[in-house]
């Protein structure tokens, strides 16, 4: 029996990075899912949340949170142009929660309970590969797998850093002071469940974080690769220009040295890594019915829904995903089959405009298409003979006049 698979889609605005992530979405082997729409409304103001008012009156004088942006109809118009699939469309309030809130308020809903397996997925978040979605699912039945996580920006961070994530800056404002605030006030909700409060006091105070990228290096031109590989032997003794590699605080690395054992499905990797500082900084799940059911039952017992009303929760939310394998009873395992484009690896400079999507997909999917930014679309100019492309789930705006087979 085939396994029932659904993808939570959260966006709201930007219309590149959802016709991004459709179309990686489009170029699938495995097209067998139904899709959860959660469209983010508003531009995050939640004014009728009491709890925000203090928020409100920093915000007067040191600027709003600077990870809001308002929504955006036209996502909504491209998204409801799909067709060949179920798709069902559900609207939360956009807050200080973000993307890992909009997964919490689908779980409240427990539409997942008719699936084996549900995928959130951000807008911008690239398949890196073909069969990255029919990779994933033969792992995850293959070896019981509950819960994976996108290993683009897989991060190591502690609490002697993250408890101080603002207001460890020089000059710190009251807004920073806030903020950290809050990120305490969400682990606190957390610590009523008093296992949870045994892995935050578990939970290190090095001085330190890491970052690693994983994700298929087709995407660094030639001379680069070169140049970073002699920057990895100046500073860490490696000089990775062949083979796999991992991109590791900006040092490029071979896989091996970064992480020696690992399985392989059709080229995608996946790794386990069960340490508490370790999560998916892009807040990318993939996770059982198994999973969320164990889940759903804490946050109901717990009143941990709670945390949403709290300004910022987001922030602490994030990384509180790393924690809830071990709290919940199952490995944590990352891979490499998909990118949640954002910063560059070396450079840390945003590239998540149109520009760079089209460069991010036409490396990945060389030979197959060929997409280039037209305003806040992205349009495709050409398409492989024999690439196998679900055209029904691409809006018209995907389509330039004269796109072509190649």
């Amino acid at each position: 029996m085939s396994a029932r698979v659904a993808i939570a889609l959260c966006c709201h605005h930007k219309p590149w990075l959802i016709m991004s992530t459709l179309l990686t979405l489009a170029l699938q082997d495995f097209q067998d899912y139904d899709i959860f729409v959660l469209f983010q409304n508003g531009g995050g103001e939640c004014y009728a949340k009491p709890a925000y008012a203090p928020y409100f009156r920093l915000a007067e004088k040191y600027g709003v949170n600077v990870q809001l942006s308002p929504a955006d109809e036209r996502v909504l118009n491209i998204l409801r142009q799909m067709k060949g699939k179920t798709v069902t469309e559900m609207h939360f309030e956009n807050d200080h929660a973000l993307d890992s809130g909009a997964w919490y308020k689908f779980i409240r809903t427990r539409k997942w309970e008719a699936y084996d397996y549900v995928f959130m997925f951000q807008e911008g978040t690239l398949l890196n590969r073909n069969q990255s979605l029919s990779a994933v699912l033969d792992f995850l039945r293959g070896y019981n797998i509950h819960f994976l996580s996108s290993g683009h920006e897989k991060r190591w961070i502690p609490q002697g850093i993250f408890f101080k994530y603002n207001t460890r800056k020089p000059a710190p404002t009251e807004m920073d002071f806030y903020h950290d605030e809050k990120i305490r006030e969400a682990y606190d909700v957390f610590c009523r469940d008093l296992e949870f409060k045994k892995l935050v006091l578990a939970w290190s105070k090095e001085s330190h974080s890491i970052t690693q990228d994983h994700v298929p290096d087709v995407i660094t031109p030639g001379l680069q690769k070169i140049y970073y590989s002699f920057r990895s032997l100046r500073h860490l003794g490696e000089f990775p220009l062949f083979g796999r590699v991992v991109y590791e605080n900006t040092y490029r690395r071979p896989l091996r040295k970064v992480i020696p054992e690992f399985i392989e499905k059709d080229r995608v990797l996946f790794h386990k890594d069960n340490a508490l500082e370790w999560f998916g900084c892009t807040c990318q799940h993939l996770v059982s019915r198994t999973f969320l059911e164990k889940f759903s039952a804490k946050l109901e017992a717990r009143r941990l829904y709670d945390v949403l009303d709290i300004p910022f929760s987001g922030t602490a939310l994030e990384p509180i995903w790393g924690f809830l394998p071990t709290w919940l009873g199952f490995d944590k395992w990352f891979f490499d089959g998909m990118h949640r484009v954002r910063k560059n690896f070396v450079n840390y400079k945003r590239e998540d405009d149109p520009a760079g999507m089209c460069y991010y997909l036409n490396c990945y999917f060389r030979n197959q298409i060929e997409v280039r930014p037209a305003g806040d679309y992205i349009k495709i100019h050409r398409v492989g003979k024999d690439v196998d492309l679900d055209r029904d789930m691409l809006a018209r705006d995907f389509w330039t006049w004269g796109e072509v087979n190649v």
